[in-house]
This record gives structure tokens, sequence and C-alpha cells, in this order.
């Protein structure tokens, strides 16, 4: 079974921290319930003040129990340290620098189940939460990367150059070769993203809304030329082409092309942004590419006929703003943590 349980007693001082702790912890549960999502491991969990004497913490996890503990303990720690001031014989604090005491405590804290019944014994959280993105089951993080990174990238160099290719190339060549640099590139951008929203929540939702304000102004600023810059880029990719090539060779010099061109562009700084702030690399990892994957599509298929449509300057406005939108709501989630604590 992938899935394990645990309840954790902390025994309370008295009465009045039972109070205390049924009024101050509501307004700290958007932070764990982010973490979790951060951790990613975890399938649900909640406080719950059972009397005047005891606060249970319970959950539904996959793997190792002291993994999970020192993953809260690392990521939550001041959400701990406001519990313990309520506890009688806590843990040293504060325990995001005293780990291994927080781990030892809660394992002697356990409280073990009679018994235990999970519908999806051998599925995991991620796994979950991929199967529900896949169905388009909606929540945050799922189809947002896709909305965002669509109108970013028909504008950019990612749908002329597939358009250049097409015209010199069988178009299905072309995608194969440049969906493939995407999802290398997407990989990329989702395991950056991972690794750094694994650092203490607050200086990772700055670091999310710097992201969205910089590619928010870029886009903005850079609009007023988008068309302009169409024409250039298409003499630039026209020179990369190489005439005379069939098969497989198509595929390996449009995935060249594609991966030199768009590494460390603005698609893959953002999706990095959008994993740090949904802790949902599954989800932001798949509707990104599928993003990047249409946009390729649309220049093998389309090309031309869909430029003389859409004016690229509209839609580096649209992304533009989608970008701002969330750099403040970024924003917003750190001042409302740093008022909460």
């Amino acid at each position: 079974m992938s899935q394990n349980h645990f309840t954790l007693g902390f025994p309370l001082k008295s009465p009045a921290a039972a109070k205390a702790l049924a009024e101050q912890l509501p307004s700290s549960m958007p932070e764990l319930f982010r973490v979790n999502d951060t951790i990613g491991t975890v399938h649900y969990s909640r406080f719950t003040v059972l009397s005047e004497k005891t606060l249970l913490f319970l959950g539904d996890f996959d793997g190792e129990f002291d993994r999970l503990m020192a993953d809260l303990a690392r990521l939550a720690g001041p959400i701990f340290d406001a519990i313990f001031q309520h506890v009688d014989d806590p843990p040293s604090t504060p325990v995001a620098a005293n780990i291994d005491a927080f781990v030892r405590w809660t394992k002697a804290h356990l409280i073990t189940a009679v018994n235990l019944y999970t519908a999806y014994p051998s599925v995991t959280a991620r796994e979950i939460k991929a199967m529900a993105s896949a169905a388009g089951v909606t929540g945050a993080g799922k189809q947002l990367p896709f909305l965002l990174i669509l109108p970013i990238e028909l504008p950019d160099k990612t749908f002329i150059a597939t358009l250049v290719l097409a015209t010199r190339y069988r178009p299905l060549l072309v995608w194969i070769g440049v969906s493939v640099a995407f999802l290398v590139q997407t990989v990329v951008a989702v395991t950056l993203g991972g690794l750094i929203g694994r650092l203490p929540r607050t200086p990772v939702e700055v670091f999310a809304a710097l992201m969205f304000l910089g590619g928010g102004l870029f886009l903005l600023r850079g609009a007023g030329r988008a068309d302009a810059e169409e024409a250039e880029t298409e003499h630039e990719f026209e020179a990369k082409a190489t005439a005379g090539i069939h098969g497989w060779k198509v595929v390996g010099t449009s995935f060249l092309v594609l991966f030199v061109a768009e590494w460390g562009d603005l698609s893959q700084l953002l999706t990095a942004g959008l994993v740090v702030k949904y802790g949902d690399p599954v989800s932001v990892g798949f509707g990104a590419f599928l993003a990047l994957a249409t946009v390729s599509a649309l220049g093998a298929v389309l090309g031309r006929t869909l430029l003389r449509w859409v004016r690229l300057a509209t839609l580096r406005r649209v992304g533009g703003g989608i970008c701002l939108v969330l750099a403040m709501a970024s924003l917003l989630q750190v001042v409302g943590a740093g008022i909460g604590h």
C-alpha cells in the first residue's frame, strides 16, 4: 500500500489554549495547504481541537513518516511554532532549526489507528493529480499554464520558427522535432521550479511575483514592436534551415533549432514560476507542454493564415496582462502571510 496515515495528539496546557488554537489555526491553514502542495505526497490533512486537553493533527500521505515530518518542519515551521506555544512539553523551537527534535517529538505522540480504509491504497497523491488533470478536472494550476503560455508563445519565436521550418520540410516531422525540444525544456523548467519551491515560502512567493512581474512588463513593452520583429525572426530561421534533408534529419534539425533558440525563454521562466506558486509540477508541466505543442502545431499547419487574422501585438498584451495579475496575486499572498504572522 502506497498510502500511510498519521494521527498526532498535541497535549494542551489549558482550556484557554484550546480556545486560542481554535481561533488562530484557521488563518494559518492556507499556508499549510500550500506547503502540502509543495511536498506533493499529502492526500489530506486537518487539525481538530478534540477537547480542552487535546489537539489532533491527522493526515494521509505517501512514503515515510519521518520524511514527511522533516518536510513539514522545514516548510511550515512557523505554523508549528505558534501551536507549540499552547502545548505541554513541546520540542525545541524554532521548529525549522530543530528538525530532528520535531521528528522525535511527533513519533512519540503518534496515536495508533485501530483500522484504516482507503479507496485507492496503491495510488499516490501525484498520480491522482496527474489523472485529474488529464481528465480535465478543474483546480488551481491545472488550466492556467495552458492559458498563460499559449498567448505568450503565439507571438514568440516558437510560432515563427515552426512556420518557417514547415515551409521547408514536412510539417509533421517539423512538429515532432519541435515538440520533443519543448518536452525537454518543460522538464527542466518544472524541475527548477520544484527545487525553488522547497525553499521557505515567503521568499518563494516573492520570487514567483518577480517572475510574473518581469514577464508582464517585458511582454507589454515589446508589444508595439511585435509585428515588425516577425519579419526579422523569419529571416533568422530561414538562414538556419538546411536544404535537401529528409526523414529523421528533419526531426533532428527542428529539435536543435528550437532547443537552442528557446533556451531560457520567457515561457520556461514562467513555467518554473507557476510550479513555485502552485506546487503542482505534474499539472503545470502538462499544461505548459500542451500549450507549446499547440502553438507549434498551429505554426506548422496554419502558419501565415493565422497571422493574417491575429495581431501579434494584441497577443503580447493579453499575455502581459495575465502575468501582471499573477504578480499582484502573489504579492497579496506575501502581504497577507505577513499580516497573519
